[in-house]
């Protein structure tokens, strides 16, 4: 009896434990609760894209790079970042045809994803000083053309007023302002002009002028954007200014540096470590080191250059320049030292008749030459030892003079001073001309310079 009623405990006992085992006894058989999920530490980086029509735009942070397509509205980066980590996007490649920029492109990010870095994007516009504008004699007007992605290039509506006799026109490096030099003594002459460059590229006067030497006729802008430099025909010398976050101008602590007879062009080294200005009576040019507080004479101050040198122009590299000799019909080729100072690569190339205009392609490897009166464009190779080949001439309208590529370099724009156009060239593989249109301007305007942005 006591080993039968101890194996009935016993079973008992076992079967007990097996319901608790398996969730019986009648209890709640659901699954038990999933653990709550971990809360994210790291978060995306992206934003908001406006008016993107073409393909080519990349974006970066860091090595971290988004390529963004056309017609796109948003982007974000693939790499993640965590709470408290900077971030820094820039533009690394811009589309074809046009131009972005960035708002909120920094900061830290916080613990959530960041999504409120702006890209807006624009076609390209192209601004056209008018010598002559037709309201009153002597002047002037800026153009502006607005450049289609298909190809088209439309007159906007809007011409601006300059000063006097409007040559030459550049923008500030962030293109936030545009310049122009006026160059007539007669009221509103002598003077730079200062426009705003809105977020559609169109411009906006900003008054006052700024009062420069006689007949300013070229400037330069330093690649920091802290300094402005005017060439002034008629003073010999190059008026300085420092250049202000809102545009500003005002005049150096030495306001002026004497050049040679007839200051007509100054250039900027790619680096803006030098300073290069073509005394058209002189023959020469004049040779400065630019420090924070001006303009500074090379150790030797000058180099020949053919007869009434106008236009100098550098490879990107910053290794070899060229200038436009207008008196006698030829281009000057220079290997620049690395204490700046520039050295004759040997006899000038013949070039048309009257080059004024000068520009070296983006990618290095060709330079145009316009040639005033012979209608005409020249065009040469540089060689990897920075000497010309001759190749070839493009007619032109009447009076070629001014010139800009388009930033993605595949169109060369020239204002016609004498029958007042504009003519649009395809750059081809090659460096060989194309035209492609010719866009009228008001009449007898003299279009004289312009700058695409």
């Amino acid at each position: 009896m006591k080993l039968a009623s101890t194996l009935r405990a016993s079973f008992a006992t076992a079967c007990i434990l097996a319901l608790a085992a398996c969730g019986g006894g009648g209890g709640d058989d659901s699954p038990a609760p999933a653990p709550a999920p971990t809360p994210a530490t790291d978060y995306q980086v992206g934003g908001t894209v406006s008016g993107l029509s073409t393909s080519g735009l990349v974006l970066a942070n860091g090595s971290s790079t988004a390529t963004i397509g056309s017609g796109a509205t948003s982007f974000q980066f693939t790499n993640r970042l965590a709470t408290g980590a900077a971030y820094a996007v820039t533009i690394q490649s811009q589309p074809s045809g046009q131009t972005c920029s960035l708002t909120n492109a920094s900061g830290t990010v916080a613990s959530a994803d960041v999504t409120n870095i702006g890209v807006s994007c624009r076609n390209y516009v192209a601004y056209v000083t008018n010598y002559l504008s037709g309201t009153s004699a002597h002047a002037g007007a800026v153009d502006q053309l607005v450049l289609g992605t298909d190809g088209s290039v439309n007159r906007h509506a809007t011409s601006l007023a300059t000063g006097s006799e409007p040559r030459n026109i550049v923008l500030s490096p962030n293109g936030k302002f545009a310049f122009v030099a006026n160059s007539n003594n007669v009221p509103l002459g002598n003077t730079i002009s200062r426009f705003a460059v809105g977020s559609d590229g169109l411009l906006t006067a900003v008054t006052p002028s700024t009062p420069t030497g006689a007949a300013p006729v070229d400037l330069a802008v330093t690649l920091d954007g802290g300094m402005l430099f005017s060439a002034n025909l008629e003073a010999n010398a190059v008026g300085q200014y420092s250049l202000g976050a809102d545009g500003s101008l005002a005049a150096l602590a030495t306001p002026s540096v004497a050049t040679g007879p007839k200051a007509a062009s100054i250039a900027l080294s790619p680096d803006s470590k030098f300073a290069y200005v073509s005394n058209w009576n002189g023959a020469t040019l004049s040779q400065f080191s630019v420090t924070p507080t001006g303009l500074v004479p090379l150790s030797t101050p000058t180099v020949s250059t053919g007869s009434g040198p106008r236009e100098i122009e550098f490879t990107p590299d910053g290794k070899f320049a060229y200038v436009a000799n207008q008196g006698s019909n030829s281009v000057s080729q220079y290997q620049v030292n690395a204490n700046g100072t520039l050295t004759s690569l040997g006899t000038a190339l013949p070039a048309g008749s009257q080059p004024w205009g000068l520009k070296v392609s983006p990618d290095g490897k060709s330079v145009y030459v316009a040639n005033l009166t012979g209608n005409s464009l020249s065009r040469y190779r540089i060689g990897a030892d920075g000497r010309l080949t001759g190749a070839g001439t493009v007619p032109a309208g009447i009076g070629p003079h001014g010139m800009a590529f388009t930033p993605d370099g595949k169109f060369l724009f020239v204002t016609m001073q004498n029958d007042s156009t504009v003519m649009k060239f395809s750059v081809e593989a090659d460096g060989s001309l194309t035209l492609v249109s010719t866009t009228a301007l008001p009449a007898a305007s003299l279009p004289w310079d312009i700058v695409i942005h």
